[in-house]
């Protein structure tokens, strides 16, 4: 554990109901390290943040494509997430505009993180009540 009352670690498989499993995890031991892989049957996706950028914007997106002998790299102009959440949320309220996520994902977003905890403590799979 860190020295306050959380985890440094947390970890979990998801099972969608269409059959694939995705395994997600986070930790406080590894600041400025952002990482998502994605692992599929005809490809595999891979971005890694900027590790002297601290931002979870990555320089490059890479796919993966089976039967390919390179991977294609494709750039990602980096960026501040949190203020691009921001600047999303100011142009919703002063044009109208659709938020870049809104109440439903975030809802969504809660579901799942309720569910991963139940299913820690209970130590079995949980189903996500969707909103």
């Amino acid at each position: 554990m860190a020295s306050g009352r959380i985890a440094d670690t947390a970890s979990g498989a998801l099972r969608f109901a269409s059959g694939p499993i995705a395994q997600v995890s986070s930790s406080f031991v590894t600041p400025r390290r952002y990482q998502f892989s994605l692992f599929g049957t005809e490809a595999n996706l891979y971005v890694n943040a900027d590790p002297q950028g601290g931002t979870p914007a990555a320089p490059a997106l890479v796919i993966h494509r089976q039967g390919e002998e390179a991977p294609e790299v494709v750039a990602v102009e980096k960026t501040d997430m949190i203020a691009r959440h921001m600047a999303s949320f100011a142009e919703s309220i002063r044009d109208g505009a659709p938020p870049f996520t809104d109440g439903r994902e975030g809802a969504a977003l809660v579901a799942l993180l309720t569910a991963m905890l139940e299913s820690s403590e209970a130590g079995r799979w949980a189903q996500v009540e969707t909103p």
